[in-house]
């Protein structure tokens, strides 16, 4: 027994003990790394790498968000210099069709108080949440969007108007339209230069011709707190020199639009109509606990 010790000691000595050492700490080292990806992705799921079609009827799971760029390809604010067809008029507001018995749920509108038709669905049907348009059918059901309101939609169910709400609020016969602003106490004023004006009026321009170009300037994110919606926080994007011009500054949360509250929905809507027309605008901010206006001219 002595001997083979002896022997296998004289094997270890004559071994490249410097070439074994690296050769183990890099085995070592690879199968760390090989564990730790494995941890990463237990933690964090891979996500879908499969191609998505930005068609109106894109599917997605409910976990899923919907794609910015698709709404913004819809036009839903209209083109620059576009004239108004007959077509585009507005139809009357279908206020008496009756709630829906479908077995389906509206978690999100974009909704054009002036054209209904010119809004966007995101209907939740069999598990999964889809983007329509007006005269889209809705997945698993007859029904097809008729209208598209700001606090519903109006569902055609076999030449039979239906009403679905909003998830989250009640039936009522009237529809949520534009209203009033509410100003709370006056807060500070931030004005800009007269340099930024003249830019932000060449931006505009630009957005309007090329709306997806939004997102290059600000990032905008729903806040909640215990499940209410607060505000909107708006964060730089890729080119954030104009979002400092602007007055704004990282992670500020906007709560108005020119005295309409953001966190109301009729207030919100008349908000966006305004925006479409006005060359000025005023935000509403808070900001490390301070709340101020940031005024600009469009």
């Amino acid at each position: 027994m002595e001997l083979q010790i002896q022997q296998l000691q004289k094997i270890l000595q004559g071994l490249p003990h410097a070439k074994l050492s690296r050769a183990v700490v890099f085995l070592a080292v690879v199968y760390i790394a090989f564990l730790l990806s494995q941890l990463f992705w237990l933690l964090f799921p891979k996500p879908d790498s499969s191609p998505i079609s930005l068609t109106p009827n894109q599917t997605q799971n409910a976990a899923q968000t919907v794609s910015s760029a698709s709404i913004l390809a819809q036009h839903i604010f209209g083109k620059a210099n576009e004239k108004p067809k007959e077509e585009d008029k507005p139809k009357p507001v279908i206020s008496n069709a009756p709630e829906t018995r479908l077995n389906v749920k509206l978690t999100g509108i974009v909704a054009v108080s002036k054209n209904d038709s010119a809004g966007l669905a995101i209907i939740d049907s069999q598990g999964r949440q889809e983007t329509y348009l007006v005269q889209d059918v809705i997945k698993g059901t007859r029904a097809k969007l008729a209208q598209v309101l700001p606090d519903r939609v109006i569902l055609d169910v076999s030449g039979r108007f239906e009403t679905l709400m909003l998830d989250g609020l009640d039936f009522t016969q009237q529809v949520a339209m534009p209203t009033t602003p509410k100003r709370s106490a006056a807060p500070k004023e931030s004005r800009i230069s007269e340099s930024t004006r003249s830019e932000l009026a060449q931006r505009r321009q630009e957005l309007l011709n090329e709306p997806g170009k939004l997102f290059d300037y600000i990032r905008i994110s729903p806040e909640r707190r215990n499940g209410q919606l607060v505000g909107y926080r708006l964060r730089p994007g890729k080119d954030p020199e104009l979002f400092k011009k602007m007055g704004l500054k990282n992670n500020d949360l906007a709560i108005a639009i020119n005295g309409y509250q953001l966190t109301d929905m009729k207030q919100a809507m008349t908000a966006m109509n305004e925006l479409r027309e006005s060359t000025d605008a005023n935000i509403t901010i808070e900001r490390e606990g301070r709340t101020l206006d940031v005024q600009f001219s469009l």
